[in-house]
């Protein structure tokens, strides 16, 4: 791949998706499950790292998933370079900071969140990689088709980034929308390792200080690289976006027009998915009457229902989820006072 062949691709797997309660849970987070496919999400995210590189993906995962990534990239025959374990979630910024550690200052490194669906990044993994050569670092804006409040935004000028915006009103979304020169936040980045951890060092010096440190002071046991937790547990909780983006001189973004999701909430599954011809997406249910352009799952007994549209019956095992589909971004609050 020429100038790719030192791609070294980091998939982040620290994420809970409380938004997809109670299927995702702290315990089995929705990164490991399969959401109306054959494969999971974060097994979809390892192929993906397979077609874009010929290095082993670097995994950094908490602790506690540390056996089931490995299970997981097993079943699909992904060899990994390492599963780097997290004791406590810090967000994303000392988790790139414990891969970069372990990589070469040389590396070109892309980071992808390992609980996304997409298509077509090939095409523009190209453009990023002549802007990362550039001594950039570069993120990718996905260009906006709807009005979602779910995501953050990009403000740009061409490559340029101008502002990030956090998740808007629906109100404000519209607007950027119609703006036309906003962008979702794919919170997917590429960068020469070596101009990441200046930037780093000197933005955000409290990550990458006591981050570095758990890394040197860490250990290697077969797969998996234990940092070494005091100093780790002493590094600040935050984004990349935050820690990096926010301050550098040196950001980039590139509009990609390919087809991308977080898939954070129930409706998203609901639009990835095959539906009936009703428009439902149904597993686990049977005997639908007059139910329409609804998302109905059970791990457990089986559901009925009646006179139903745009609504959401989610089941597991030990608990149940009635709501408007429109609500959907109410459950992380929902979960956080449970």
């Amino acid at each position: 791949m020429g100038e790719v062949d030192n791609l070294h691709i980091v998939v982040l797997c620290g994420g809970e998706g409380s938004r997809l309660w109670p299927v995702s849970t702290p315990n089995y987070p929705k990164q490991f499950l399969s959401l109306g496919t054959t494969n999971t999400l974060f097994q979809e995210t390892l192929l993906r790292a397979k077609s874009l590189s010929n290095n082993p993906p670097i995994v950094v995962c908490n602790k506690e998933h540390k056996f089931i990534a490995a299970e997981q990239a097993r079943l699909i025959g992904v060899e990994l370079e390492v599963i780097i374990t997290e004791n406590i979630p810090k967000n994303t910024a000392p988790a790139a900071n414990l891969a970069s550690s372990y990589l070469s200052d040389d590396a070109l490194v892309l980071l992808m969140p390992s609980d996304h669906v997409i298509s077509g990044f090939e095409k523009v993994l190209q453009e990023g990689v002549r802007e990362a050569l550039k001594n950039k670092i570069v993120t990718f804006g996905i260009k906006p088709t709807s009005p979602e409040t779910g995501y953050g935004y990009i403000k740009h000028e061409k490559t340029k980034i101008e502002k990030f915006i956090e998740k808007p009103s629906l109100k404000k979304a519209q607007e950027l929308l119609n703006s036309g020169n906003c962008l979702w936040n794919s919170g997917i980045f590429l960068f020469k390792n070596s101009v990441f951890k200046e930037e780093l060092k000197s933005l955000c010096p409290d990550v990458f200080i006591n981050c570095s440190i758990a890394m040197v002071l860490g250990k290697k046991e077969g797969e998996f690289f234990y940092p070494e937790e005091k100093s780790f547990n002493a590094s600040p909780s935050i984004s990349i976006d935050y820690a990096v983006m926010e301050k550098t001189k040196l950001g980039s973004v590139i509009e990609s027009d390919i087809s991308w999701s977080d898939v954070g909430s129930w409706d998203k599954v609901w639009e990835k998915s095959e539906k009936d011809e009703n428009g439902n997406v149904t597993i686990g249910a049977k005997g639908l009457v007059d139910t329409n352009d609804s998302y109905i799952r059970s791990d457990g007994p089986e559901i009925s229902a009646i006179g139903l549209k745009n609504m959401m019956i989610i089941a597991s095992k030990n608990n149940i989820l009635v709501a408007p589909m429109s609500r959907n971004q109410e459950i992380k609050k929902l979960v956080n006072e449970r």
